[in-house]
C-alpha cells in the first residue's frame, strides 16, 4: 500500500461518518449531510492526489555517451629460421687433439631501426653460435668429451644476440664427439699411465723386499737362522736340523751383503770342488738313489736351503730370493755358479762381463729339475 492511500482512507471514513453522525444527532436534512460529505471526499481526493505527485521519484540523467575503446595494434611477432650447420672442428685444450661440433642453429631479427641491416643474418647467426662453442671447448679436455657435449648443448640452448644486435640466436640438437682414431690414443694413453702407475708401484714393492731381505733377513748368519725359523711354526723334527743350515745361512748372509763368510762359520760352509777363485775346499759327500755317493753342487744345496727356508716351488718370492742370491753371488767373482742358479729357478739371466769365462754346467745340469722326493729343482728330502 502506498503512503498516499494510508492517509485517504482513514481520512474518507472521517469524511462520511462525521456528517452523519451529526446529520442524525442535529437532525439536518438529508441533502446537507450528503453535499457535506461530497466536500469532504473532494478535499481529500485533492489532499491524496498531492501527496501521490510528491512521492513520484525524479526521472533519472540521460545516459552518458558510450564511446568504443579500440585495442592498440600489435606489431606481428618476429619470424623464426634455422640453420642446420654441418661438422665443424674445433681446437681443444690439448694440442692436435680437435673436437667435432654440429648442430641447429635457430635465429630471429631483431627490430633496430638505428643500424644498417646486415646482408647476410643467417651467417651472422651461425657465426655467432659458432664464436661460443669455439671459446667454450677452447679450455676442455678431450678425454671428458661426453661431459662437455652436456654441459655445450646447455650453454648455447641460451639466446644470445650478436655483437651488432641484429639478431637472436640459439642452438639445438648439439653434437660433439671425437675422431676415432684421436679415442683409440686417448685410450691408449690412460691405459699406458693406468699401467705405469701399477708398474711403478711393484718396483717400490720389489725393492722394498730386496731392502727387507738384505738389511734385516739376511743381515748376519744369527738373523737369517732368525728370520728363517720365524716364517712359519715349526716342529721339534725341523728344529733339529736347523744346525745344518747354520752353513748355507751365513754362506747367504754373505752373499748378500757381498761379504766374506765370517770366521766363525768358515768350516760350516761347503765349497764346490774345483771351485771358483782357486778355493778347493772338499763337499761332504752324499748319498744317491743307487746307494752310490756324489758331491753336491751349489745349486743343489741351494735348493736345499731355500726349502728348508720355507719356501714352496711355487712360491712367487722364490725367484726373487734366487735373483737376489744370484747378484750376490756376481759380485763376489762367481758368476759360473750364478747364472746355474738363474736357470734352475727361472730368474731372469744376467749378461757377463766381458773377459768373464762360464764354465760348464755341473754333474746335474742335464738332469731333471726334480731331484728325490721333495719336488724341488736339485732339492734333497731333509
Amino acid at each position: 500500500m502506498k503512503n498516499e492511500d494510508k492517509v485517504a482512507i482513514p481520512l474518507g471514513v472521517l469524511a462520511i461518518g462525521v456528517p452523519v453522525a451529526f446529520g442524525f444527532g442535529f437532525t439536518w436534512p438529508i441533502w446537507v449531510v450528503l453535499v457535506l460529505i461530497a466536500v469532504l471526499l473532494l478535499v481529500i481526493l485533492a489532499v491524496r492526489s498531492y501527496l501521490a505527485g510528491k512521492n513520484v521519484p525524479p526521472p533519472p540523467p540521460p545516459p552518458e555517451p558510450i564511446y568504443l575503446q579500440q585495442e592498440p595494434v600489435m606489431p606481428p611477432p618476429p619470424r623464426m629460421f634455422s640453420q642446420s650447420v654441418p661438422t665443424v672442428s674445433m681446437p681443444s685444450a690439448l694440442p692436435d687433439y680437435s673436437f667435432r661440433f654440429a648442430a641447429t642453429v635457430s635465429w630471429m631479427q631483431k627490430t633496430n631501426p638505428d643500424s644498417l641491416q646486415h646482408a647476410n643474418l643467417t651467417g651472422l647467426a651461425v657465426n655467432t653460435i659458432i664464436s661460443r662453442a669455439r671459446q667454450a671447448l677452447a679450455t676442455q679436455q678431450p678425454a671428458d668429451v661426453e661431459l662437455v657435449r652436456h654441459q655445450l648443448a646447455a650453454l648455447l640452448g641460451a639466446v644470445v644476440s650478436d655483437h651488432g644486435g641484429q639478431v637472436e640466436a640459439w642452438a639445438t640438437d648439439v653434437s660433439l664427439t671425437l675422431s676415432r682414431e684421436d679415442f683409440e690414443r686417448l685410450t691408449q694413453l690412460s691405459n699406458i699411465r693406468k699401467n705405469e702407475i701399477v708398474w711403478e708401484h711393484e718396483r717400490i714393492y720389489e725393492r722394498s723386499k730386496r731392502t727387507y731381505l738384505q738389511s734385516e733377513a739376511l743381515k748376519d748368519p744369527g738373523t737369517a737362522l732368525t728370520w728363517w725359523m720365524s716364517r712359519s711354526e715349526r716342529n721339534d723334527k725341523e728344529i733339529e736340523g736347523v744346525v745344518e743350515l747354520i752353513g748355507p745361512l751365513a754362506q747367504l748372509s754373505a752373499a748378500a751383503n757381498n761379504t766374506e763368510v765370517s770366521p766363525l762359520h768358515r768350516h760350516l760352509v761347503p765349497s764346490a770342488p774345483g771351485a771358483e777363485n782357486g778355493h778347493t775346499t772338499e763337499l761332504p759327500l752324499w748319498e744317491s738313489a743307487n746307494g752310490g755317493t756324489y758331491q753336491k753342487t751349489a745349486t743343489e744345496l741351494f735348493a736345499d736351503f731355500a726349502a728348508g727356508a720355507g719356501f714352496d716351488f711355487d712360491d712367487a718370492d722364490l725367484a726373487l730370493f734366487a735373483e737376489r742370491a744370484a747378484d750376490a753371488l756376481t759380485a763376489s767373482g762367481r758368476p759360473a755358479t750364478a747364472d746355474e742358479i738363474r736357470q734352475r729357478f727361472n730368474a731372469p739371466p744376467e749378461e757377463p762381463e766381458p773377459g768373464d769365462e762360464v764354465p760348464a754346467a755341473g754333474r746335474h745340469a742335464d738332469e731333471s729339475w726334480t731331484d728325490g722326493n721333495t719336488g724341488w729343482p736339485g732339492g734333497t728330502e731333509n
